[in-house]
């Protein structure tokens, strides 16, 4: 089982063969043709195409099955609307919205290389409009001048757009997101100026995941989304900034309109699409990953991401992250974008998350539960369902009318990463869902309303009326007396008033120190952020704050003064962490403890002498979360940074600690996988003194790293010790895979010998050795026939050279020889004479082969029937070492519940093709290291001084990066071909009865 790169489509009703015909010459634009990579992606990269046929708007709407008491209109459709992306509604109830015809190449581009990502690197970088090359996007305003709810007025407010992905009305003009530029077009009459360039440096390498998604935060700067596959050097070019902000993937990102400042909100996520605020302004975007219904993202927070095609986050001393919301109910994917319903007209849905979702082409809901400091959802009844299998969701906004706004790119393909150009551009819908009694009245021009009107709407039970009155009265620079007024009241009123007072002339010591204390925990919460956001503290604001971290009792907030520690002035930040750790309310909390941290690290060299100071108090060291989540990782942190101070660093807090178990934990980790040779003598008497006080297991480690004499006899008499328990000897193994100590190589083969338990480890920790004697010793051992031992002899040369021998002697059958050895074989040139005389070509089947293997079983699969619990045994043998499946299963590949399981085609693909498409993830790769020695796997995790690969059998080496020679990404699925050979027919219908079953069979 593979885990499938794109959005693979449509519910097939019975089987049929649905393999991507070969691309069409109209398909592969002229700009594209030539391009490097190119061939690999159209041969690799085919995109599944739903055949159901294009339906009329209005038979469309005919086939929508909304929940009861709720009905679906249609507001827009081709040829007005095409490719609708983005929708948002300005303040006079009329809609925006952002046509993506130009999808998916840029005008005036030429593709030059596509690379292992499949992502394009053009021959340029575009001009910012007007002087640019024109494009076909368009931004289109439409307006219900009847009151009729028709939206029957339409005006095209600008044309010729290149890779437009959104608009935003505000401060006079338009904003739109046309990356790689944020333009402002300053606006009279609803005519565009020239824009001004305010932002350049969003990437384009994959048009499906540029930045978009703009939308207002309620303390008045832009917010917008960038996606996972591409890079990001953003200038503020109105400042003529020579600096740039980089990041590679996803990312919630925000640009302040009048301070011209532009920064990253938080970093990671699944592929990122959406941004979305609720009532009191927190922030969440959807996901492309199965399981859950998107993530909660707080101010400088870091997520979970793809490490292998995704990279390290931008902090490399971050040292843990963020997962999404924990989710219950049905899981399928995709609900990438989404809006928490905050109006009137649907109460049923207020506060509740309303996704679209492409893939499963349905409207839905979901619940969420407050926990702790953030949050986790259940899943409701869908909100819409069709049967029409072109329908395609993937915005959704509340309108000035309660109801709720769908664009429809209305495409008979979601797969994004097929290089040809066969989307359907002609088509695309804009849909309303709406109560049954939905009245259709005029929208209100909230231009008109007076200020004094205005601040009345701040109370309003209707967030659009709300956030629109709030931006205006920011536009207009209103006088503040009124809202400072409104701040003293208790409910949403106030928090709106401190957002209008911050947008307008900025807050005071006084009224910042008056919320401090405010009623209302979510008013508390926002003054915290806004004074970090001011990047320093007066002397009465920073004692408010840190008076609130010794006293607050409401979790958000005692989060939100964690994230605003890391944005402070040193001392400020302290304070605020003491009277956070002295509280001890947060150790289980999801977020706060690595918020903590996060706070911590960025002032770890600012501040170093303080925190160890700090950190070597009795008080604290003992508290709960500095003792689970600061002590080690500040140590780890300064190990991996190096340099003399902070080792001297480490080397003052483990001297001030009676017990320094966790401080030596962390030294350990952060030498892990590099060597120890730039420790100072001072760090090095510090951790020898502590020898004696230390009891953990990274005693023993980080001594044998350090080369401490005491800590390299114990280790090796513990290792050949059977006494020994199994956990620490292992321990040993994997240090001594990752330093170079030759001496350790004769206990390593009495150990590989004389203890068959630890033989998988054995083996990873020799391949670091360079000596031919261990390969003898593999193959006097009978260890080659195993896959543990295949694997140690096929990466190394010489090593390599004796396999084939073995082969050659018919000591070993080649056809015994694991395709993923024998690809790893296939890498040494030294021995491709002799390779090619008993493996011949490494190539799969061919294109021919796999189609005829998917006509067979696809008539099989069409003519039997599976029986599910007898092919859970099936799955559990042949697949489970790698997948998991209803929560039983192995972690090497991709968690399978959540995807499109019902679609019997998209598994027989994927499994008799498995390099077909590969989930960026999941993608294999090849180390070579400085010592000759070459390792496969998927990159499971990454940081500043290290690689780890995991390979197929779910091991996991930790590489240092001073180590890799070349690092390669391999076309070839760590899945092998064949699976299904090894069945009978019966197993095939049992395997794929339980891959498509709904809930586990019982």
């Amino acid at each position: 089982m593979k885990y499938p790169v794109g959005l693979l489509l449509g519910l097939l009703a019975s089987v049929v063969l649905a393999v991507a015909p070969p691309p069409r010459a109209k398909e592969i634009p002229d700009f594209i043709k030539g391009a490097d990579g190119l061939e690999d992606a159209l041969r690799n990269l085919k995109a599944s195409m739903v055949t159901t046929p294009i339906l009329s708007a209005n038979e469309a709407l005919k086939r929508f099955m909304p929940r009861n008491g709720l009905k679906v209109d249609l507001i827009a459709a081709e040829p007005i609307v095409k490719q609708p992306l983005h929708l948002t509604f300005d303040e006079r109830g009329r809609l925006w919205v952002t046509q993506y015809r130009q999808y998916p190449f840029p005008a005036g581009l030429k593709v030059v290389e596509y690379d292992r990502y499949i992502r394009a690197k053009f021959d340029k970088v575009p001009s910012p409009p007007p002087d640019h090359f024109p494009g076909s996007d368009r931004v289109t305003i439409h307006e219900d001048v009847k009151g009729d709810g028709s939206f029957n007025k339409i005006t095209t407010f600008i044309d010729g757009l290149n890779i437009a992905t959104a608009s935003l009305p505000g401060d006079g003009g338009v904003w739109i997101l046309n990356p790689p530029y944020l333009l402002f077009y300053p606006t009279k009459d609803d005519k565009p100026a020239r824009p001004v360039v305010h932002l350049s440096g969003f990437g384009l390498e994959d048009t499906h995941a540029v930045a978009s998604s703009l939308c207002w935060g309620p303390d008045g700067w832009i917010y917008g989304a960038q996606g996972s596959t591409c890079t990001a050097k953003v200038r503020v070019e109105i400042k003529k900034e020579k600096t740039t902000t980089d990041f590679l993937g996803q990312a919630i990102w925000r640009y302040h309109p009048t301070q011209h400042h532009f920064e990253i909100f938080a970093e990671g996520g699944g592929n990122t699409f959406g941004v979305a605020f609720d009532d009191v302004g927190r922030t969440y975007s959807g996901t492309n990953w199965g399981r859950f219904r998107g993530l909660h993202y707080v101010q400088g927070g870091y997520y979970v991401k793809g490490w292998g095609k995704h990279g390290p986050l931008t902090n490399p001393y971050a040292l843990g992250y963020f997962d999404h919301m924990p989710h219950e109910g049905n899981a399928d994917r995709l609900v990438h974008n989404f809006v928490i319903y905050g109006e009137r007209t649907i109460p049923e849905l207020k506060d509740r998350i309303v996704g679209v979702n492409p893939l499963q082409k349905r409207v839905q809901v979901t619940q969420l539960h407050a926990d702790k400091s953030t949050f986790r959802t259940t899943e409701e009844s869908f909100l819409v369902t069709t049967d029409d299998g072109r329908f395609r969701p993937v915005d959704v906004k509340a309108g000035p009318d309660g109801a709720l706004y769908v664009a429809d790119l209305y495409e008979p393909r979601i797969n994004h990463v097929d290089p040809r150009d066969n989307w359907d551009k002609a088509t695309g819908r804009v849909w309303r869902i709406a109560s049954m009694n939905h009245g259709s009245v005029k929208p209100r021009d909230f231009s008109k309303f007076t200020n004094k009107q205005l601040v009345e709407f701040l109370d309003s039970d209707s967030r659009y009326e709300r956030e629109t009155a709030l931006r205006l009265l920011a536009d207009r620079k209103a006088d503040t007396t009124p809202l400072v007024a409104a701040l003293a009241k208790p409910g949403i009123g106030a928090l709106m008033a401190l957002w209008a007072i911050h947008r307008i002339v900025g807050l005071d010591d006084k009224t910042t120190l008056i919320a401090l204390d405010h009623i209302n925990p979510h008013v508390r919460r926002w003054a915290v952020r806004l004074a970090g956001d001011t990047r320093g503290a007066s002397a009465a604001v920073a004692e408010g704050l840190a008076r609130r971290a010794m006293e607050e009792r409401d979790a958000e907030v005692r989060s939100q003064l964690a994230s605003s520690a890391k944005r402070l002035p040193d001392i400020a930040a302290l304070a605020i962490l003491r009277g956070l750790w002295k509280q001890d309310l947060d150790v289980s909390d999801s977020h706060i403890p690595l918020l903590t941290w996060w706070a911590v690290e960025a002032k770890a060299e600012s501040a170093r002498t303080e925190m160890v100071r700090m950190l070597s108090e009795e008080e604290l060291r003992s508290r709960p979360m500095v003792a689970r989540f600061i002590l080690e990782r500040i140590m780890q942190r300064w190990a991996m940074a190096g340099g003399r101070d902070n080792f001297l660093a480490c080397a003052a807090l483990i001297d001030a600690m009676p017990k320094a178990d966790p401080l030596l934990s962390g030294l350990e980790k952060g030498f892990s996988g590099r060597g120890a040779e730039d420790v100072p003598m001072e760090l090095r008497k510090a951790v020898f003194a502590a020898w004696n006080r230390g009891s953990t297991e990274a005693r023993l480690t980080l001594g044998l790293r350090l080369g401490h004499e005491p800590a390299v006899k114990q280790a090796m008499d513990s290792l050949i010790n059977d006494r020994t328990d199994k956990a620490s000897r292992q321990a040993v193994l994997r240090i001594l895979g990752e330093i170079e100590l030759p001496s350790s190589v004769p206990a390593l083969l009495t150990v590989l010998e004389k203890t068959p338990s630890l033989r998988s480890e054995t083996l990873t920790a020799l391949g670091r050795y360079r000596d031919d004697a261990i390969a003898q010793k593999v193959i006097a051992l009978g260890l080659a026939r195993s896959s543990d031992g295949l694997s140690l002899l096929a990466g190394r040369p010489s090593w390599a050279k004796m396999l084939l021998d073995e082969v050659a002697a018919k000591r070993i059958d080649s056809r015994s020889v694991p395709l993923e050895v024998v690809q790893k074989l296939a890498l040494h040139k030294e021995i491709a004479d002799e390779f090619g005389k008993w493996f011949g070509r490494v190539r799969g089947t061919t294109t021919k082969q796999k189609q005829a293997e998917l006509l067979r079983y696809a008539t099989v699969l069409k003519k039997g029937k599976g029986n599910a619990l007898s092919g859970a045994v099936v799955f559990k043998n042949e697949c489970g070492k790698c997948h998991k499946l209803f929560g039983q299963g192995g972690n090497v590949g991709p968690e399978l519940t959540g995807y499109e399981r019902s679609n019997v085609m998209y598994w027989l693909e994927n499994v008799i093709d498995p390099s077909a498409v590969i989930r960026e993830e999941y993608l294999s790769f090849i180390v070579r290291t400085t010592n000759g020695q070459t390792l496969t796997g998927i990159i499971s995790g990454q940081d500043k001084t290290t690689i780890t690969l995991k390979d197929p059998e779910g091991r996991e080496t930790k590489v240092a990066r001073s180590r890799i020679d070349e690092l390669q990404a391999s076309p070839i699925s760590i899945m092998p071909e064949g699976q299904l050979k090894a069945m009978t027919e019966q197993q095939v219908l049992d395997l794929f009865a339980y891959l498509t079953a709904r809930e586990a069979p019982r």
